[in-house]
């Protein structure tokens, strides 16, 4: 409030000269207070805005910080503090901050609670590519240590899955497994023959999703279909040719460590042969393993050779 104090010169005259001075009496204590619109949770590139109650009588001024990233807030002066009543700020990288806000008096000060601001950023996601395994190939979403996600100081909340087969290649085709579909955070999906692109995209609270661009090549699975025991006689002075389909496997002995081991089998390009001029003096079976190799996949069967002395 204003005070006007009213002094007289000497003198009886009702016109004699005064001297008036006017004194502002101030209010002690500062009241109300400032409150933040909004609950604080925003994403990078957003800003928080403040409503102000309070009230006192005078001039007040304002003294408005940040703790948290140094470059990641800035006020719309372009400063990292303010003496605005009522600033705005924009938050452009993602991580927890305190904004603390003192109002200062002609008597008094008054520092108010810090407002909390959660900021979250665009989720930065990576998987690996997965080359050379053989079909089916079973993606295990939340136990493949493929996937890596970094949610930006949130959780991710949504996702979709896209997976492009390349028509370049025969493919034998997918499929979700279970539960899974192509809106599940961690999908299992069984992978069949086939060059395959997989783009994924990760939403948290922000609209702007993380994204990762993977490959997976599932090589085509041949299984063996036929193979047969066989005999021979060690007087017989001509090697057998050792047949199973589909050909050009490759063939060798069960157990290496049987006598004369290393003179029982020899190849010739993709063709195997059994000698069995290799000293066998009674009769016994010998036991050969059957690879078929397709990249990475491989099938195996087993035969045995009867010997006869």
């Amino acid at each position: 409030m204003k005070v006007g104090l009213i002094s007289h010169t000497l003198g009886c005259e009702e016109d004699s000269l005064q001297d008036i001075k006017m004194f502002h009496v101030y209010d002690p204590e500062i009241l109300g207070n400032i409150t933040m619109v909004g609950t604080g949770e925003i994403c990078e590139g957003e800003t928080v805005t403040f409503m102000n109650t309070t009230n006192a009588d005078g001039g007040i001024r304002w003294e408005w910080r940040v703790e948290g990233t140094a470059d990641g807030y800035v006020f719309q002066d372009g400063g990292r503090t303010s003496t605005e009543q009522l600033p705005v700020i924009t938050f452009t990288k993602y991580g927890d901050y305190r904004v603390f806000a003192k109002a200062v008096g002609p008597c008094s000060e008054k520092e108010f609670p810090f407002f909390p601001v959660t900021v979250s950023g665009v989720p930065e996601v990576t998987i690996a590519d997965v080359l050379a395994v053989c079909e089916p190939f079973d993606f295990k979403g939340k136990e493949d240590a493929r996937i890596i996600i970094d949610p930006r100081n949130d959780a991710v909340r949504t996702a979709r899955w896209l997976v492009t087969e390349n028509p370049d290649v025969i493919s034998g085709g997918y499929e979700y497994l279970g539960m899974s579909a192509d809106t599940s955070l961690y999908p299992d999906i069984r992978f069949h023959n086939g060059d395959y692109t997989v783009e994924v995209k990760y939403w948290n609270r922000c609209q702007t999703p993380g994204k990762a661009v993977f490959r997976i090549q599932a090589d085509k699975f041949i299984p063996i279909t036929s193979i047969r025991d066989d005999s021979i006689c060690t007087r017989s002075r001509e090697v057998r040719l050792l047949t199973a389909e589909p050909a050009n496997g490759i063939w060798s002995l069960k157990n290496a460590d049987i006598p004369h081991a290393g003179e029982i089998l020899y190849n010739e390009g993709d063709n195997y042969y059994f000698n069995p001029q290799f000293g066998a003096y009674e009769e016994l079976d010998v036991p050969l393993v059957y690879k078929l190799y397709n990249f990475s996949c491989v099938d195996s069967a087993e035969m045995k050779m009867h010997v006869w002395p």
